[in-house]
C-alpha cells in the first residue's frame, strides 16, 4: 500500500457521505414541497411513504389509519419496494 492509498480512501468514503447528505437533504426538500400542496389524503400518503423509504433506506413500508375509539387500524398505502412506487392497499 502506497502512503497516497489511505488519504485516497478517505477522499472516496467523504464523497460518498457528501452524496448521502444531498441525497436525504433533497428528499426532505420534496417532502415539504409535498406537505405545502393539496391534501387529498391517498397521493400525499404515497408520497410521505416514497419520501420515509428513501430517507430510511428501507425496501418496503406502509401506513395505517388507527381508529383510537374501536382500537383498529387500517393499512392506506403500502410500498413493496424502493424500486417500485407506492400503490394504495385494497
Amino acid at each position: 500500500m502506497t502512503e497516497v492509498e489511505p488519504e485516497f480512501d478517505a477522499l472516496v468514503r467523504s464523497l460518498r457521505d457528501v452524496d448521502g447528505a444531498q441525497h436525504r437533504l433533497d428528499s426532505v426538500a420534496a417532502l415539504a414541497r409535498d406537505l405545502a400542496g393539496r391534501f387529498e389524503l391517498q397521493p400525499l400518503l404515497g408520497r410521505i411513504l416514497n419520501h420515509a423509504t428513501s430517507l430510511l433506506g428501507c425496501e418496503s413500508g406502509s401506513i395505517a389509519l388507527v381508529n383510537e375509539a374501536s382500537g383498529t387500524y387500517t393499512k392506506r398505502w403500502t410500498s413493496a419496494s424502493a424500486a417500485r412506487k407506492g400503490r394504495p392497499s385494497r
